[in-house]
């Protein structure tokens, strides 16, 4: 279902689909997968920002600076928007259930 990428909404998408000949509970079933893998997508997402926010407070309780560890982000793939976006909800509080 790469029209989902296309930003075509799912209504769209059953329309385009029913209109080529395909039977509805045929459509139903791969939006409902495709529904299913977005929402595991998701999770996963938020379970790795979440390590992320505890590895950058975990880092900083330990005496390291903010440059030295976003250094060690940068060298394992994570991208320096994100990295930046997190030290601020950290250093100003946000997100942090306190």
């Amino acid at each position: 279902m790469n029209e989902f990428n296309k930003g075509f909404s799912e209504k769209e998408i059953k329309e385009k689909l029913l209109e080529a000949g395909w039977r509805k509970d045929i459509i139903d079933c791969y939006l409902n997968e495709v529904r299913n893998e977005l929402r595991l997508k998701r999770g996963r997402i938020e379970e790795k920002l979440e390590q992320l926010k505890r590895y950058i407070e975990n880092e900083l309780k330990k005496g390291f600076s903010e440059k030295e560890i976003k250094e060690k982000l940068l060298e394992a793939g994570w991208k320096e928007n994100i990295i930046k976006n997190f030290f601020r909800a950290i250093i100003f509080g946000f997100n942090r259930g306190d």
